[in-house]
């Protein structure tokens, strides 16, 4: 086997990830391409296009990517076509300006009716629109009256992958795909249902008899039995609010198969999909069902089939209990295989000496900050603080939600924030040489942990316990590390992205950071010393203050802890003596 060169510039990085993709073209591997941010995966692919001649499908869910790719295809002589989009080439998707409501377009479409259906049977838009004006090209293309062959290469939205015509003999591409790709959820109401529960051959006539016809399987066969005869009409006017995915929703409630964690799952086969349903539907227990609606490339007949599929920068998830070893492969339906261009130490050496990345971590501890009840504010205060002295400039900064809410109430040197929920793709802070990642988002992805073992049928619980403790069992654990891991690594590698910026500086509040990223300064090493045990930072804030007595939330907010942690640090310590044993939210007064 031939060695890889080293890595030593950019164009290394560059030149390593392009061989990758040609060789799996080659060897017709289809295949999840793990390789860092910046490396040139998009820019390759079009260049691996041209170079081998073949025809191919760029399929990604950023609309700003489409005019950057079919740039670059056509600088290298490529002929191009953009599939058109009903939010972005349908005249009357938007209302008309100053009219808060959604246009009748806008409503036809969210409820699942196709965009052909509402521009040709319809009077929901005008038939000048532009997307009107394309169909009669696309119409021909599923008629095949035109071949596709013209054009060398299709650009268009993940959801187009589901088209056979536009992925047939083609190279498919899947660039910067979300981990919910191919994920609908649904709110269940009844007016998404209206056409099933107002039947009158249908047993139930409302949600609530919808769910509680599980409770019996005498109804709930009855209830199966007569969905299955059921015909109707998806009306288009007015009036009408079913969803064409209603009876999509009421099977899964219906025939779906408890878990044991609050979540139900239905359609769940093989793992090349060769024993499933078209889709598979997952219930989970606050009256939400999710449908995962494959592109339809595995199983033993498969609807669609492209010459190969290679997904750039998808994000896997192992563990030799979950039967699939990559979560994007239960999306797709089809076995990919994971291929690195760099390896491990090699990324970290991209991100630290190649990308200028500098990560000073402050805080040994996870720091779930989504719900908002560990947030240590007085610590964040002072991290952010110590910050822009050292770097003298106002510091922006990334973390959850219910965090950003709380540092608002401070007059803080913060110059802007952004959610963990927006990092991914996120270029805000390109430009920005230093930043602070307060917290990780783990709460948030616990439901998520659930669903995607759903998916998978795998029953994902919390363990009850806390910190670095904390376990969801062998099959969430990996599955909950990577989404809360990658999120942090997301939010790390929004700074400094641009050319411009030769070194830049994170400092990150969590110990949630992947193991790809190096960490150049550990909490003991870094800002003061002022990260330290918590019985430590207690007996040193009260020096600071010349405190003798206190009650915890005096302090709760000063330190890097939680209530709970203050409590147990003092009763275990004999620094400190209980004066008064205190009742509710104040756990005792002490001396």
């Amino acid at each position: 086997m031939k060695a890889k060169s080293p890595l030593e510039s950019q164009q290394d990085v560059y030149d390593r990830v392009k061989k990758t993709i040609s060789d799996s073209i080659e060897n017709k591997l289809d295949c999840v391409i793990k390789a860092p941010p910046s490396s040139g995966k998009s820019y390759s692919s079009a260049q691996v296009i041209a170079d081998k001649g073949i025809h191919a499908a760029y399929f990604t869910a950023r609309r700003d990517l489409y005019g950057e790719f079919k740039q670059w295809c056509e600088d290298r002589g490529l002929t191009v076509k953009i599939l058109p989009s009903m939010p972005e080439d349908c005249d009357s998707y938007d209302s008309d300006e100053g009219n808060s409501a959604p246009s009748k377009a806008h409503k036809l479409y969210h409820r699942g009716i196709s965009p052909q259906t509402i521009h040709r049977e319809t009077d929901a838009c005008h038939s000048a629109c532009e997307y009107a004006r394309k169909l009669p090209e696309l119409e021909g293309e599923y008629k095949k009256d035109i071949p596709l062959s013209k054009y060398d290469v299709l650009i268009g939205h993940t959801k187009h992958s589901h088209v056979e015509p536009f992925v047939r003999d083609r190279t498919v591409f899947f660039d910067d795909i979300s981990k919910q790709a191919f994920i609908k959820e649904h709110e269940v109401n009844e007016s998404k249902l209206t056409a099933i529960l107002q039947n009158d051959s249908f047993p139930c006539n409302s949600v609530d008899s919808l769910y509680e016809a599980r409770g019996s399987e005498r109804v709930r066969q009855r209830a199966i039995d007569a969905l299955n005869d059921l015909e109707f009409e998806l009306r288009t006017d007015e009036g009408s609010t079913t969803h064409s995915d209603a009876v999509k929703i009421v099977e899964t409630i219906l025939k779906s198969e408890d878990l044991g964690n609050g979540f139900a799952v239905y359609g769940y086969g093989d793992t090349d999909g060769s024993d499933r349903e078209d889709y598979i539907g997952v219930k989970d227990g606050d009256g939400s069902v999710y449908l995962l609606n494959r592109p339809g490339f595995g199983g033993n007949k498969p609807r669609i089939s492209p010459n190969t599929i290679i997904v750039l920068n998808g994000y896997p998830v192992e563990h030799e209990n979950i039967s699939s070893p990559v979560w994007l492969n239960w999306r797709l339906g089809v076995h990919t295989e994971l291929v690195e261009p760099l390896s491990l130490a090699e990324r970290q050496k991209y991100y630290s000496e190649i990308m200028g990345l500098s990560v000073i971590q402050t805080s040994e501890n996870v720091k779930p900050y989504s719900s908002g009840e560990y947030v240590t504010k007085g610590a964040d205060r002072k991290l952010i603080r110590i910050v822009d002295k050292n770097h003298d400039k106002d510091i922006p900064i990334i973390s959850t939600k219910k965090a950003l809410d709380l540092y608002d109430e401070d007059e803080l040197p913060i110059s802007s924030k952004m959610n963990f929920a927006n990092v991914e793709s996120n270029n805000q802070f390109k430009n920005e040489d230093v930043g602070v990642v307060l917290g990780s988002p783990e709460w948030r992805i616990h439901h998520q942990a659930k669903l995607i073992g759903a998916f998978m049928n795998q029953s994902i619980e919390w363990d009850g316990q806390k910190g670095t403790d904390k376990s969801f069992g062998d099959v969430g654990d990996p599955i909950m590390r990577a989404f809360r891991d990658d999120l942090v690594g997301q939010a790390i590698l929004r700074f400094g992205r641009d050319e411009s910026i030769d070194q830049s500086t994170v400092y990150v509040h969590t110990a949630a950071i992947p193991d790809d990223i190096p960490v150049s300064k550990k909490p003991e090493e870094t800002v003061g010393g002022s990260y330290v045990s918590t019985e430590n930072q207690i007996l040193r804030y009260l020096q600071s203050e010349g405190i003798d007595e206190f009650e915890i939330n005096d302090i709760k907010d000063e330190i890097e802890a939680s209530r709970s942690s203050i409590s147990k640090e003092l009763k275990k310590s004999d620094r400190f003596e209980l004066i008064e044993e205190g009742s509710g939210p104040i756990p005792g007064v002490w001396g």
